[in-house]
């Protein structure tokens, strides 16, 4: 479960929903989500003991307009 505490980092990327990458290393997760967001694929990086660090996606599915990006990855460390 994302976001339970655990005590091991381990780190998801998810597209729309469905897991695609399950690592233990923070950059490579990172990278990866970074490659995603940066081609507008939904996108969501999660760690299990913190819950979301990074999104990716339109704020309003119906009307696709606005690309919204949020990273805290610098906040958690992932990143300088």
């Amino acid at each position: 479960m994302v976001g339970d505490g655990g005590r091991e980092h381990v780190y998801f990327v998810s597209v729309k929903g469905n897991v695609v990458l399950v690592a233990t290393d923070a950059a490579l997760a990172y990278g990866y989500w970074r490659s995603l967001a940066s081609t507008r694929v939904e996108t969501t990086l999660e760690d299990r003991k913190i819950g979301t660090i990074a999104d990716a996606g339109y704020l309003n599915e119906e009307e696709p307009t606005r690309w919204e990006v949020t990273d805290m990855s610098k906040h958690f460390g992932i990143r300088e």
